[in-house]
């Protein structure tokens, strides 16, 4: 009974201290001041390898951070916007954005995913997560096995499927009424 107990605490304290980072971390984002953001993640790398939320909401935050532009010295490709001197009107650099800019940074928020997915299987935001983050890094055969993964797993389990802070991942139609022979 007292190891009934002692499981039962432990745990309370893990689902407390996933809710302190889901919690804790939206905040931080709000704020907008990435040294702080990225010192909190850096520390939580450790500290929340078991929690789902960690590897969603972090994975979000680095893939937002790979689509910043980046200006550069480089001369401007096809698609990308020209900096040009002011005076001679003679291009100085250029500005990039998206993966392509960012790569190390796009390849941390991949493998992020990726560990994320293996570790948490039936969170369907992780998975579709991954599966976009590959669908823009153009490896699309791995983002479809990733789907399809994550849909054999919601044949496999059920109403096991979760969400964010391992909710349920609600599969009713919202738009049922509209829908022909919807009841």
């Amino acid at each position: 009974m007292k190891a009934a107990l002692v499981c039962v605490l432990v745990a309370m304290g893990c689902q407390m201290a996933f809710a302190d980072f889901a919690d804790e971390f939206p905040k931080l984002r709000e704020n907008g001041k990435d040294p702080e953001i990225q010192a909190y993640l850096k520390k939580a790398e450790e500290t929340e390898k078991g929690n789902p939320d960690y590897y969603a909401l972090a994975s979000n935050y680095w893939w937002m951070v790979a689509q910043r532009p980046v200006a550069d010295t480089k001369p401007s490709e096809k698609g990308e916007l020209s900096i040009r001197d002011k005076e001679t009107g003679e291009e100085v650099g250029s500005l990039r954005a998206g993966p392509e800019a960012n790569p190390e940074i796009a390849a941390k928020t991949l493998a992020m995913l990726e560990e994320g997915a293996k570790r948490f299987p039936l969170r369907a935001d992780i998975q579709m997560g991954l599966a976009h983050v590959q669908s823009e890094l153009e490896k699309y055969p791995e983002s479809v096995k990733t789907l399809e993964a994550l849909l054999d797993n919601a044949k496999a389990k059920p109403g096991e499927l979760r969400w964010a802070r391992n909710g349920p991942l609600d599969i009713r139609p919202s738009h049922r009424r509209s829908c022909p022979g919807g009841r």
